[in-house]
């Protein structure tokens, strides 16, 4: 791939998703001689494994102590909403400036986000629009949906209104990326101007940063060294994704009562797949499960289970990615993936299914899913048609205007 010319750079980073799926890209700039710079808008982030990789990369943190404070604390003044709008517009145009001149910067990037995005980040969004610097919002999650109603909020308007959320405000960025055509569909619907959507592979899930991150992550595993048990990865997903969360429970507990079966089960990410304390106690009393750790990273887990149960998240392409079989009991919600009938994945339609599935597959009854058609499932979805090698390349391409 021809060598793209370098650019100062600025991420803005707001969650622990952003990381996941921007932090690729920001190393990719670091490597490829970009100055680059990395900006928290929310919470200071500068202990994750990966911000850290990047330092040690060459990246810099742009911050100005005493305004990061003084600013997150203004969020609290609920009563003074306007005296904190005008705060923050005002300093916006001067300290936002300040920044982006000293440093000299020429692109913006950010997450999938609304014009002004979301914490601090209007202190570069609005001047950026005064000095028509590019800014590039790309994912900070992947898109798994066929069906337009994924969510209760996107349903509840749907049904009120027979309309999309409106999206027309993000034709604003330069570009806006996505990772599939299904998925610039459903933002066209949502008002989009088509030619400011731009598909690109996943950066996360690419095979380039998927070697990278293995190197990055120390084992995690909740088993004891010694213990031979056949381990099930379960990943709970957003419950307002039309989940039915009665069923799901129903499948841990029954996981969990299966002889010689060890459940590992992990919230979603976000916060929003999170078990109660009336859950998380009834599913102890069912028997010996482990409940990961925020700081236990899901591909370091990954890649000590036997098998991972997985709907309605993308974190089926990390275990596809190593070689771990996934079963995707898809009657567990309402939702239609890119993992059904994708042949890449155990698909089992109810709660006896799903059982014998994990029996057949801890016994070794049935063939894992052929290679050949995961290898295809993954060139397809995540890696936008190739081996997955110029994914982070292609961003830094259409950064530079090259594409």
């Amino acid at each position: 791939m021809n060598q793209v010319g370098s650019k100062r750079i600025v991420f803005l980073f707001r969650t622990y998703n952003d990381i996941d799926h921007i932090a690729p890209v920001a190393w990719k700039a670091t490597i490829s001689g970009w100055p680059t710079f990395l900006f928290f808008v929310d919470k200071n982030l500068i202990d994750d494994y990966r911000i850290q990789f990047l330092f040690k990369q060459g990246a810099f943190q742009l911050s100005i102590p005493f305004l990061d404070n003084f600013l997150r604390k203004s969020e609290k003044w609920r009563k003074a909403f306007f005296v904190r709008r005008l705060l923050k517009w005002t300093l916006s145009f001067l300290l936002g400036t300040y920044l982006l001149r000293k440093h000299e910067i020429e692109i913006i990037v950010i997450e999938w986000t609304g014009h002004l995005g979301r914490g601090l980040s209007e202190l570069f969004l609005r001047p950026a629009r005064s000095f028509m610097l590019p800014v590039f919002s790309i994912p900070h999650g992947y898109f798994l949906w066929k069906n337009p109603n994924f969510n209760q909020v996107v349903e509840v308007g749907l049904k009120a209104s027979g309309k999309f959320p409106d999206f027309s405000d993000r034709d604003w960025f330069k570009s806006y990326v996505v990772q599939s055509e299904e998925h610039k569909a459903m933002n066209v619907q949502s008002g989009m101007d088509p030619s400011k959507i731009r598909i690109l592979g996943s950066a996360r899930f690419c095979s380039e940063w998927t070697e990278i991150n293995d190197k990055l992550m120390l084992r995690v595993c909740p088993k004891t060294d010694n213990d031979q048990r056949f381990c099930v990865l379960f990943f709970l997903p957003h419950w307002d994704y039309q989940v039915e969360r009665k069923s799901c429970i129903s499948l841990l507990k029954k996981i969990i009562e299966e002889p010689g079966l060890f459940l590992v089960i992990k919230a979603h990410t976000r916060g929003t797949g999170a078990l109660s304390h009336e859950e998380q106690e009834n599913l102890r009393n069912a028997g010996d499960v482990s409940f990961a750790h925020e700081d236990q990273h899901s591909p370091a887990l990954i890649r000590d289970a036997d098998l991972v149960v997985n709907f309605g998240s993308s974190i089926g392409f990390d275990a596809l990615r190593r070689g771990i079989s996934v079963i995707n009991p898809r009657y567990l919600h309402r939702n239609k993936t890119f993992f059904d009938d994708s042949g890449a994945v155990f698909d089992t339609f109810d709660e006896a299914e799903t059982l014998k599935m994990i029996s057949a597959i801890k016994a070794r009854k049935i063939a894992a899913k052929d290679p050949e058609e995961i290898a295809r499932f993954l060139r397809r979805r995540v890696d936008n048609g190739g081996n997955g090698d110029d994914v982070l390349a292609s961003y830094l391409e259409l950064f530079a205007g090259e594409q």
